[in-house]
């Protein structure tokens, strides 16, 4: 988590994760990580299940499809 806290020091950080309800820690991942950052955007590339605490900025994708991929990256983008 360090590395990507680092890496994404000054930068935006987008949250991408697929079921979140299916897999404590990648919850437990996702709220350390919105803790640290809570400007960063989580998006669940599933069904919307499990809201993590501390997400403010949360996009629901309803579907882990390539075209739900798109349409969020485009709803992020504004394009």
């Amino acid at each position: 988590m360090d590395s990507i806290l680092k890496e994404a020091a000054g930068r935006s950080l987008v949250i991408v994760a697929r079921n979140l309800h299916r897999h404590p820690w990648m919850v437990d991942v996702t709220e350390a990580l919105l803790a640290h950052r809570p400007d960063a955007v989580t998006v669940e590339m599933g069904l919307p299940a499990c809201r993590p605490a501390g997400a403010v900025a949360y996009v629901a994708t309803y579907g882990a499809a390539r075209v739900c991929g798109i349409a969020a990256a485009e709803a992020l983008t504004g394009r």
